[in-house]
């Protein structure tokens, strides 16, 4: 999807996509667009989900000498949450682990605007669709759950368990009445 998104917005002139990581191409975006020098970018680019890239990135940053007192975390705003507590997870046995900071860069509203629902103004061009946002979010939080089918010590162990405020669950439980559940939800927005 990043790799779409390169190219939809039109960055493909100074962000090389093919035969690229995630990585390669956030970091061509860091340096082109945002002025980061390239020689202050530590990539790791052999991840295939999060919790590889958490435990690969504590192992880079080993190897380099490396023992940072804090991390900041930059994630699509939607997997922020799961991304960081990934990351608090694997560097839960260091003697002293980093304090992670979350920076989603950032946050997506939703508005009614003429009987229609929408982004608010305020937003990035070339978000998903609605329809895919609300997808995508049920989906998270899903996996937030510390439940069997959730990713929590009680499901899959990929994350530390995740208090879900009470009001976020009721929106959550409201969103699929609405649609019938997840399953509802993969027939009807995906």
């Amino acid at each position: 999807m990043l790799h779409e998104a390169v190219r939809a917005a039109g960055y493909s002139a100074v962000v090389q996509t093919q035969s690229r990581t995630e990585a390669e191409s956030v970091g061509d975006i860091a340096v082109a667009c945002w002025g980061m020098p390239p020689e202050q970018l530590i990539l790791e680019t052999h991840s295939t989900n999060y919790g590889e890239n958490a435990a690969f990135t504590r192992n880079k940053l080993a190897e380099l000498g490396m023992a940072p007192s804090n991390i900041v975390v930059v994630q699509d705003p939607l997997m922020q949450l799961r991304t960081v507590v990934t990351f608090q997870k694997a560097w839960c046995e260091s003697k002293q682990p980093p304090r992670f900071y979350s920076w989603p860069t950032f946050v997506p509203a939703l508005v009614e605007r003429h009987g229609t629902i929408t982004y608010a103004p305020t937003l990035p061009a070339g978000l998903w669709a609605p329809e895919r946002l609300v997808s995508l979010l049920l989906g998270e939080m899903a996996r937030l759950r510390d439940t069997e089918a959730g990713y929590g010590p009680r499901g899959k162990g990929f994350i530390p368990h995740v208090e879900i405020p009470p009001r976020i669950e009721v929106c959550y439980q409201s969103v699929l009445a609405q649609i019938g559940g997840l399953e509802g939800l993969r027939t009807r927005l995906l």
